[in-house]
């Protein structure tokens, strides 16, 4: 599977590649914004895109913005929209853990031919 991940954020950027890479998926572009998304979509062509739903400039739906319009070029795209958790010691290892799960969930339910 190739999968493009878009997230402003370069920790969790890196995070998110780092989850995908070891768990099989081919990364083929990592990027900090929405139009960036949209030009390496177009570029790459990938099975799926993990963007998060905040991105640069306005930090408001640019991430869901790009994900509609990828959608409209005519290409089918599974998407997977992450929203920033603030989270402290403890909890954030527990988060991590869970996020990685739920990357892992949606990797395998892709791969087998489910549209989420």
């Amino acid at each position: 599977m190739r999968v493009i991940v878009a997230e402003d954020v370069l920790l969790t950027r890196e995070g998110i590649v780092h989850l995908l890479s070891e768990a099989g998926v081919d990364v083929v572009a990592a990027v900090e914004d929405g139009d960036a998304l949209l030009r390496e979509t177009a570029r790459h062509r990938p099975d799926a895109v993990v963007a998060d739903i905040r991105m640069p400039p306005t930090h408001t739906d640019e991430g869901l913005v790009a994900a509609r319009r990828i959608r409209r070029r005519g290409r089918q795209h599974h998407s997977l929209g992450q929203a920033e958790t603030h989270l402290a010691g403890r909890e954030v290892r527990d988060h991590d853990r869970q996020a990685a799960d739920e990357l892992r969930r949606f990797v395998r339910r892709t791969d087998a031919g489910e549209n989420l």
